[in-house]
């Protein structure tokens, strides 16, 4: 048998199939580095996610920070983690990792079907990524009702933090490690969030990058009123999200080193940031939600060689 290479257009026709046939749930494992820019592809992920369809594939397996595949924000990227005692839930040393992974699941030394009807342990984030989906396929068997962004909240949301375990991949190998029993039967907590500051030489804060530490509803985290940023005397110099929220979609950036110097504050909004059940931002995280999240900032007065 020849071996060919396969296109964009071929990998899209595929999960087209797959929409037409009534998938809710689809597992691939392509190496899509090469497709990141697509547009095709980018349309087809889209439109599947438009569709209440959620699409796991593989982180990839060459040990890279942000690989190109990130930057696709309409699919699930899946990172693999150990299995054995002493290495258990830390990165697999072939698994990329980095802000654009969504979850994290087992993919050393998984027992598989293998060619020619054996059966043995592979090991890969295309092992990691049918063992996510997995946890969405139970999760919808008890849920039937609920819409794609309801299921994957619920898995993202019960997915154990293993920071601890990879504290230099903290907060970059997504919402966590899969755990299926958490997911069947706790209710999840108000969704949070949190920021950290880029500043210059001076120390002045050029950018403000939000992580969203639990699954949005991106139509309203894209509402209008969703963003403020308010300077000392509460007026409002910026509004709105700096681009689209998408269901998948892990932080965004506000690049405030413009604006006049002086001190200000980032304020996400309980009134319409709320996950897919419905459950207000919990702002100040102390597990009552309802409450703003506010982020406070100094631009200070640039030299003015620069202004």
């Amino acid at each position: 048998m020849v071996r060919r290479s396969y296109s964009s257009a071929v990998v899209a026709e595929s999960y087209l199939y797959a929409l037409k046939q009534g998938a809710k749930s689809i597992n691939t494992s392509f190496n899509i580095d090469g497709f990141a820019g697509d547009k095709a592809l980018e349309m087809t992920y889209r439109t599947l996610s438009d569709n209440d369809v959620l699409i796991f594939n593989s982180a990839g397996n060459g040990s890279t920070r942000n690989s190109p595949r990130t930057k696709f924000e309409d699919i699930i990227l899946v990172a693999s983690t150990d299995t054995s005692a002493e290495r258990v839930d830390q990165r697999s040393s072939f698994s990329n990792w980095g802000h654009g992974v969504d979850i994290s699941a087992p993919g050393r030394d998984i027992m598989s079907t293998l060619p020619n009807g054996r059966v043995g342990a592979s090991s890969g984030t295309s092992m990691a990524t049918p063992v996510a989906m997995g946890v969405d396929a139970l999760v919808r068997s008890a849920h039937p009702d609920w819409t794609a962004a309801q299921r994957w909240a619920q898995v993202a949301g019960t997915a154990d933090n293993i920071d601890q375990r990879n504290p230099k991949e903290a907060g970059e190998m997504g919402f966590g490690r899969v755990n299926a029993g958490r997911a069947l039967t706790e209710e999840l907590p108000p969704p949070t969030l949190s920021a950290r500051e880029t500043k210059d030489a001076q120390g002045s804060t050029t950018r403000i990058t939000v992580r969203f530490e639990k699954v949005f509803d991106p139509a309203r985290a894209n509402h209008e009123e969703a963003w403020q940023v308010r300077n000392s005397e509460g007026e409002v110099v910026l509004k709105g999200a700096p681009r689209e929220i998408r269901l998948h979609t892990n932080e965004i950036s506000f690049d405030v080193g413009s604006l006049p110097a002086g001190s200000y504050e980032l304020v996400g909004s309980a009134k319409h940031l709320v996950d897919p059940f419905g459950q207000p931002l919990d702002g100040n995280q102390d597990g009552t939600a309802g409450d703003d999240f506010v982020k406070e900032f100094v631009v200070l007065q640039r030299p003015a060689s620069e202004a």
